[in-house]
């Protein structure tokens, strides 16, 4: 799963194969920061951030002192269900409560 600003999908995984060989391997971490997509957890890939999502969020507790963490939670969960997508856990835990 990765969470952007319009809410959590679904990613099943990613598989890199090359064009000379048909070579394939599994995306790692590393792969995946690359891409713009920061694991919640380095050592488990479980979910994955979208870096705007931070910066988002960076950008409304400095220019906006008084915005909360649950407000912008909820703001998140409300644009994925306004997609007919309903957000089965807890996004504050995975969104801003990381091991780093």
């Amino acid at each position: 799963m990765f969470i952007k600003l319009l809410g959590p999908f679904e990613l099943k995984g990613a598989t890199f194969v090359c064009n000379n060989c048909n070579h394939a391997k599994d995306a790692d971490a590393s792969n995946y920061i690359s891409s713009g997509l920061w694991p919640g957890d380095p050592l488990n890939i479980s979910y994955l951030m979208d870096s705007s999502v931070y910066r988002f969020f960076y950008l409304l507790k400095h220019n906006i002192p008084s915005t909360s963490e649950m407000k912008v939670v909820q703001c998140l969960q409300e644009m994925s269900e306004g997609t007919g997508r309903e957000v089965l856990f807890n996004l504050r835990y995975i969104l801003f409560s990381l091991p780093y």
